[in-house]
């Protein structure tokens, strides 16, 4: 049986759940989407009507509370080490799931981006490569692909995306500092072109193709980020400004070592 300390779980991908290494399976989709709402929502009371929403929706059948006890039981009967370590507690007309933060892999990326970001803000970008590149290798694919079509889940699949988006972005602000230009131009082309409104990322692009030599790469990415936003009837002061910029050749966008 598992206990407290060695259970893991991953949701920055397919669930996943792990007690020392080994994989417990949780069988059925219900019984899935049960233990990712507790986990979303971990160390709070989730009451139990948003648990029956997560598992049927706005029309649950009858008997439905008896079917979230009899999911919660078998999860407790998986998770659980006898009735000494509960995990898996009844609150109120709720329950909660009991364990450490770090124990989810999007709690991790959270401390590991975090940590990331406090290097590249004390000028030790290389402090912060270990960190940010850990973060991203706990994406396993999309986050929440058991459950991302479900209702419940696109609030916190928005952030979840914001999150590992926020990571790629801090790693390349660590890689543009240490002068790695040319490596990160590939990647940037990519999460550009999934995330065209995104200035932030625009701006990490041009300045990379801009160290690079490669000028009128440069100015072309400014001009297709403006025509993007453009066609959503969107302005960008900060691109405008920086088109402007690589023009002139403004040497505040040259690497400084």
């Amino acid at each position: 049986m598992p206990d407290r300390d060695s259970l893991q779980f991953a949701i920055l991908g397919p669930l996943e759940v792990t007690a020392a290494g080994r994989q417990i399976v949780l069988r059925g989709p219900q019984r899935r989407r049960l233990i990712t709402v507790l986990l979303l929502e971990a160390g709070q009371v989730v009451p139990a009507h948003r648990l029956l929403d997560a598992l049927w929706g706005q029309t649950p059948p009858d008997g439905a509370m008896a079917t979230l006890r009899t999911h919660v039981s078998e999860l407790r009967r998986q998770l659980e080490d006898g009735p000494e370590l509960r995990v898996l507690l009844r609150k109120g007309s709720g329950y909660l799931l009991d364990i450490r933060p770090e124990q989810i892999d999007a709690e991790r990326a959270r401390r590991l981006l975090a940590q990331g970001r406090r290097a590249v803000d004390d000028g030790d970008a290389v402090s912060a490569i270990a960190p940010l590149q850990e973060a991203q290798s706990l994406w396993r694919g999309p986050a929440l692909a058991d459950v991302a079509d479900h209702p419940f889940a696109h609030a916190y699949l928005e952030a979840l995306n914001e999150l590992q988006l926020d990571v790629f972005k801090t790693r390349i602000a660590a890689d543009l500092s240490l002068g790695r230009h040319r490596e990160v131009i590939g990647d940037l082309r990519l999460r550009v072109a999934r995330h065209p409104q995104d200035d932030g990322l625009c701006r990490q692009l041009v300045l990379a193709l801009y160290r690079d030599g490669r000028i009128d790469d440069a100015a072309r990415a400014c001009r297709d980020g403006l025509a993007a936003r453009h066609e959503l009837g969107l302005d960008s002061p900060l691109l405008r400004e920086l088109q402007e910029d690589v023009l002139r050749g403004v040497p505040g966008l040259d690497w400084a070592p």
